[in-house]
Parts: C-alpha cells; sequence; structure tokens
C-alpha cells in the first residue's frame, strides 16, 4: 500500500510540473481569455489574448458610435466618395456580408474616437506593429505544428482563403492556419471612389494612425502573403475593415 501511495504522489508530482511548465508557455490564441465586449448596436465580440495585447475576435459591425448616434450608412459610390465625415457600408451593400466579415469604415468614423465601447480603441499602427513583432518572434512557440509557421498563418482564419501554391500563407494548408484565434478573413475592401474589390482574397484594417491630411494607415493581407503588409497610407475615404484593442 505504501508503495502504491509512492506511486500516486510520483505521478501527481509529475503532472504538476508539466501543468506549471503549460502556463509558463505565452497566453495564445488557442487559450483565449473568455471575455466578451458589447458595442453601440448590442452586438456582442468575443476576445482573445496575444502576447499582453487582447484583440477583438471578429471584425467591428457597429452601425453607431459609442454616444448612440448613428453613423450614416452611404450605399452610393458617389456620396461615398465625397464623404468629408464618419461612414460605413457593408460589401456589395449586403447585410450577410457584414455579418460574416464586418462592415466597412472610412478613416473619418475610425478618426471620431466614438467607434470603440469604453475601454477599448480602434488598434493604432504600433498596435499592429506589436502584434507582428510578437508573432515573428514567438511563431515556432505559438504553431505547435511548426509546418510553415508565418505572421500571417498565425492569424488568419482556416476558412475562406483560397488556395494558395507559396508556402507560409493562408492559401497553403489553411488547415494549419489559426494558432492565435485572431481568425483574420479576406472581407475585401471599398477604395475611396466607391467601388467594391477583393472579396475573398484581401483583408484590409484600418489603423487609427494618421499619415497625412488625405491619407491614414493601415494594414493588410491577401492569400498569398507570409507577412502583414502595408503601404504609407490609403485615401481616407477607403472603406477598410476595423479590429479593437483593449487600453
Amino acid at each position: 500500500m505504501k508503495s502504491l501511495a509512492r506511486l500516486f504522489l510520483i505521478s501527481g508530482l509529475i503532472i504538476a510540473a508539466f501543468t506549471a511548465c503549460e502556463k509558463e508557455e505565452p497566453l495564445l490564441g488557442s487559450n483565449p481569455i473568455g471575455g466578451t465586449i458589447v458595442d453601440a448596436d448590442g452586438n456582442v465580440y468575443n476576445t482573445v489574448q496575444i502576447g499582453d495585447q487582447v484583440w477583438t475576435v471578429e471584425n467591428l459591425r457597429t452601425t453607431k458610435y459609442n454616444n448612440g448616434s448613428n453613423i450614416p450608412n452611404l450605399t452610393v459610390p458617389k456620396d461615398w466618395a465625397y464623404a468629408k465625415s464618419g461612414a460605413y457600408c457593408n460589401y456589395d451593400n449586403l447585410e450577410i456580408n457584414a455579418d460574416k466579415y464586418g462592415r466597412l469604415y472610412n478613416w473619418f468614423a475610425v478618426s471620431s474616437g466614438k467607434l470603440a465601447p469604453a475601454g477599448w480603441r480602434v488598434a493604432t499602427e504600433n498596435d499592429w506593429v506589436k502584434l507582428a513583432s510578437y508573432l515573428s518572434a514567438n511563431r515556432y512557440l505559438i504553431d505547435t505544428t511548426r509546418l510553415g509557421s508565418t505572421v500571417t498563418k498565425l492569424i488568419c482564419a482556416k476558412t475562406n482563403w483560397p488556395y494558395s501554391s507559396l508556402s507560409g500563407t493562408p492559401g497553403m494548408n489553411p488547415q494549419y492556419n489559426n494558432t492565435t484565434g485572431f481568425t483574420g478573413l479576406p472581407g475585401g475592401v471599398r477604395w475611396g471612389h466607391g467601388e467594391f474589390e477583393y472579396i475573398g482574397r484581401y483583408a484590409y484594417w484600418w489603423t487609427s494612425t494618421q499619415h497625412s491630411s488625405d491619407y491614414a494607415r493601415h494594414r493588410y493581407i491577401h492569400n498569398s502573403t507570409a507577412d502583414l503588409l502595408w503601404v504609407p497610407g490609403h485615401l481616407k475615404q477607403c472603406g477598410f475593415a476595423v479590429r479593437l484593442v483593449k487600453n
């Protein structure tokens, strides 16, 4: 009986040791913090911790600012192109696309400072840089499959990305995507002149960081890229998705 008791004790210590090691690993998207937030429309968003940042798992869908006022929904290309204040749209003006991919906002809505619930913000350029840097530095810890682990594969959803023949891209072996739980989807873009493009191929996200009087910073991915891409800026009239970060 004493031998049996000692065996159980040793087994317990081994299990405890493994558990302690697991707790020391970075908190990854596969271990969501379980919190949710609610926007001014009552939409509920799951959140996930990646490194020391907490992000929403879905793109923003609100049609109201956090003070309760309505954000104009501009469906006509001319109205969208000439807007100088906050507006949103759904890709191809279809609500079904908003349900799946979130809504597209011009940068005037982003810069209003009223899109996010209290305690949250639209991700800044520095937030995106920090996310990419963390993922790049920890990609082999995060992706236990170690199969072509790249920044984009870590944050892109397992579904809706078209095939790519290039290793390490979200379109190659998508079953290995999304180890962080960020769940990036290719929701497309509405350009400044009002045309919709690239749904199912590209994901565009605004940052709240201005580049110049006419342009603002953003991040984007397409199915054959292994990194979060950027250009100096896009016209503020463009319609991109929005992700929130906890303050």
